[in-house]
């Protein structure tokens, strides 16, 4: 099993009882290679019980229930930084089949790698998971996918094996890159006069050109 849950008593394995407060979040996962219940308080309070047993446990702490043993209570990782692409940023599209995307965040202390989401829904059904050790990662995506809106988050993992908060959620799209054409005008100039530090100028162009003088048409 693995997933967040609200507020309420939960039971999970290991004759485990996780019971969180009001407003509260918290992760539950269970390792079967380790048979470990793994339990990440994202937000809130609550507790964490197994017999007579009972843990307190606080926001952004964590808590493992092996079959066997005492339970062992740690600081969950900080949450990462995004860094880019920036939120709602706009990815032109290349030549080619695909285009890269450059996802980027920030490095979490005693973090051993780092677990990216990735979607095409803003609630993150049916994404897609990237298991890095790394602050970066490239992404190809069909150039036929333009106009379709990517939404991405990042976890950190330590070597305890405890995940951080998920990082802010942003977003990007692929839109065809536009190509500026550039021309030359002609201006003919009929006649000036000179007024001390200014000039008058009075001349022809074409219908559809832009005269710009210091920067103003």
């Amino acid at each position: 099993m693995s997933g967040n849950r609200e507020e309420g008593l939960i039971r999970a394995p290991n004759q485990t009882e996780v019971y969180v407060g009001k407003k509260g979040m918290v992760h539950i996962r269970y390792e079967e290679t380790s048979a470990t219940t793994s339990v990440e308080m994202l937000r809130g309070r609550g507790k964490v019980q197994r017999g007579t047993t009972v843990v307190q446990v606080q926001e952004r702490e964590g808590v493992r229930v092996a079959r066997e043993g005492a339970i062992e209570k740690a600081k969950l990782p900080e949450a990462p930084r995004l860094i880019q692409p920036g939120n709602r940023f706009q990815v032109h599209v290349q030549a080619g089949d695909v285009s890269s995307v450059l996802l980027e965040w920030s490095g979490v202390k005693d973090a051993v790698g780092y677990e990216v989401q990735v979607s095409d829904r803003p609630d993150m059904f049916r994404s897609r998971i990237y298991k890095l050790d790394v602050t970066s990662v490239m992404l190809d995506i069909p150039n036929r996918n333009k106009g379709r809106w990517y939404y991405w988050r990042v976890r950190a993992v330590d070597a305890k094996g405890f995940f951080s908060p998920f990082s802010e959620m942003r977003s990007f799209t692929l839109v065809e890159k536009t190509v500026k054409v550039s021309a030359e005008c002609p201006f003919h100039v009929d006649r000036y006069e000179l007024f001390g530090a200014l000039v008058s100028i009075q001349g022809r162009t074409s219908p559809t050109c832009t005269v710009i003088f210091a920067g103003d048409p």
